[in-house]
C-alpha cells in the first residue's frame, strides 16, 4: 500500500511535467518546479510516516519525567515527532515492527564542569563496555556530574546494563539531538545536507568526530569516549561545594588538555575544555573543508594534532614509539622528550603536570600513556594483551600501571571477549572499577 502511495504520486507528478513541457509556458513551469519540491517532500513525508506508523507507541505522556534510582530521564513527544536526520542515522528504528518498552529522551546541553560521553551508533541500550565506562567514570569522581547522549531518541529502561547506568548517583541520560548540536555555521549547512552520510559505514564515527569538538566548543567541559574505563580520578579540577571547578584544588590542574593517542597522532577522544576555545574553534571551523568521506580520520586526530602544530610546532615533541616495551604495554615507563620518568602514584603532584605535557598556547597535551596505556598494534604486549586469559596479565598491570584510564580500541576489539572468571587485564579493569557492571555479568556468566 505504502509503494502504491508512492507510484501514484510519482506519476501524477511526470503527468503533468508533461502537459507543462507540451504548453511551453515559461511561468508554468516555475510553477510546477515547485510543485515537484513539494510533492518530492510529501512523498518522503509518507514514506517515513509509513515507516512511524509501525513502530509501537511507547507508554508515557509528553512531557512526564520519570526518575530510575539516581538518574533523572526526561520524556518528549511520540515517534512522529522525532528530527528528520533520525531516518538517516537510525533507519533501524524506523523498520522495526516492535520496540522493546522504552523512555523517550529529551536533548540536554553538558556545561564546563560535566563529564560527558556520547553514543551515537542509535543503540537504545549499551554494551558491557560501554556501561563499564560511565560506571567507572561516576565511580572515581563521587559527586560530579555525568552526562550520556544518545543518539537513539529512546533508552531500554528495562535493560539489565541500562538498569545499572540508571541507577548511578549524579548520571544523565539525554538524547543528542543533532539538530541542536549542529545548528550554528558552519555545521548546520554540512548536517542539512546530510554530507555525513555520504560514506554510510562512517556516518556513526563521522558523527562522533564533529559532535565531541562542537559540544567543547559550545559548552565546554570534560569527555570521553565510551571504550574508556578510569582506573583513577581524571586530571581535572575537583568541584567545590558550590558545584565549580576549585582553582587550587589538585595542584594547579589544567583546565584545557588532550593526549597523544600514539606516536603522531593527539586526539579528542579524551579532552578537557572551556567552552570556546581557539583550538576548537578552528577546528571546527575547518571540517566541511577539509572533510573526506573515505578517510577515517579526516575531521578527528589528523585535524586535531595539524591545528597544533601550526600554532606550537616548536613546542610538541613527536612522541617516541615505545610500543614494543613491554613496561609501557603495561604503563609503567613514560616517554617525554628526551627523558624517561617512572610514575608512580606518589608522584601526581602539582609538578607531574608541567613535567610531563607539552603546552600549546595555554593548552596542556599530555603524553600517550596517561591514557592509552596499551597500543593498538598487533605485536607483544599490544592491543591483545588485554584480552589475554591464563597469563595472569589483570595482576601484573595493576601492580605497575598508574595511567588513568585503560582504552581497549572497541572498534578493534568488539568480537574479542573475556569471561568474567579469568585473569585478562580488561576482566580486571571491570572487577575493579565498574563492580555493579562487572557482578551482573559474573553472576550471568556473560563474556564480555
Amino acid at each position: 500500500m505504502r509503494g502504491l502511495r508512492c507510484s501514484l504520486l510519482i506519476t501524477g507528478v511526470v503527468i503533468l511535467v508533461l502537459c507543462v513541457v507540451g504548453t511551453g509556458q515559461h511561468q508554468a513551469a516555475i510553477t510546477v518546479t515547485n510543485v515537484i519540491t513539494n510533492v518530492a517532500k510529501t512523498v518522503l513525508s509518507l514514506v517515513l510516516d509509513g515507516r512511524y506508523s509501525d513502530a509501537v507507541q511507547v507508554d508515557i505522556k509528553l512531557g512526564e519525567t520519570r526518575t530510575t534510582r539516581g538518574t533523572t530521564v526526561a520524556a518528549t513527544g511520540p515517534y512522529s515527532q522525532w528530527a528528520s536526520w533520525v531516518p538517516h542515522l537510525c533507519p533501524h528504528h524506523l523498520r522495526r515492527t516492535t520496540l522493546p518498552p522504552g523512555l523517550n529522551l529529551t536533548w540536554e546541553p553538558p556545561t564546563e564542569r560535566t563529564i560527558f560521553f556520547t553514543q551515537t551508533s542509535c543503540t537504545s541500550t549499551l554494551t558491557p563496555r560501554e556501561a563499564c565506562a560511565v560506571e567507572s567514570t561516576a565511580l572515581h569522581h563521587p559527586g560530579h556530574p555525568l552526562l550520556l547522549l544518545i543518539t537513539s531518541p529512546t533508552i531500554n529502561h528495562t535493560h539489565p546494563l541500562m538498569q545499572v547506568v540508571l541507577g548511578l548517583a549524579g548520571v544523565r541520560v539525554a538524547w543528542l539531538d543533532l539538530d541542536q548540536v549542529m545548528n550554528q555555521p558552519p555545521l548546520d549547512v554540512w548536517h542539512t545536507h546530510r554530507l555525513w552520510m555520504i560514506n554510510t559505514e562512517r556516518a556513526s564515527a563521522f558523527v562522533s568526530d564533529v559532535v565531541r569538538t562542537e559540544l567543547l566548543r559550545r559548552y565546554g567541559g570534560i569527555y570521553l569516549d565510551l571504550d574508556f574505563i578510569t582506573l583513577r580520578p581524571l586530571p581535572i579540577q575537583p568541584l567545590t561545594s558550590s558545584g565549580r571547578h576549585s582553582q587550587t584544588g589538585r595542584h594547579h590542574t589544567p583546565r584545557n588538555w588532550l593526549a597523544w593517542a600514539d606516536h603522531r597522532l593527539v586526539t579528542l577522544a579524551i579532552s578537557s575544555f572551556t567552552k570556546g576555545h581557539w583550538l576548537l574553534e578552528n577546528i571546527v571551523a575547518d571540517i566541511p573543508r577539509v572533510f573526506e568521506p573515505d578517510s577515517c580520520c579526516s575531521i578527528g586526530p589528523d585535524l586535531v594534532t595539524r591545528h597544533l602544530y601550526q600554532r606550537c610546532s616548536q613546542n610538541l615533541t613527536t612522541q617516541q614509539n615505545h610500543f614494543n616495551n613491554q613496561s609501557y604495554a603495561i604503563g609503567g615507563t613514560l616517554a617525554t622528550d628526551n627523558n624517561t620518568h617512572i610514575i608512580t602514584q606518589t608522584t601526581h603532584t602539582k609538578n607531574l603536570y608541567s613535567l610531563v605535557g607539552q603546552e600549546c598556547n595555554g593548552t596542556t597535551v599530555f603524553p600517550k600513556t596517561f591514557f592509552y596505556p596499551v597500543h593498538y598494534g598487533y605485536g607483544k604486549g599490544e592491543l591483545k594483551s588485554i584480552f589475554t586469559e591464563g597469563a595472569g596479565l589483570g595482576e601484573t598491570f595493576f601492580s605497575k600501571s598508574t595511567a588513568f584510564t585503560l582504552h581497549h580500541y572497541n572498534s578493534l576489539s568488539a568480537r574479542a571477549l573475556v569471561s568474567p572468571a579469568g585473569d585478562s587485564i580488561l576482566r580486571e579493569a571491570f572487577r575493579r572499577n565498574c563492580p555493579r557492571v562487572f557482578q551482573l555479568l559474573d553472576e550471568a556468566h556473560v563474556f564480555f
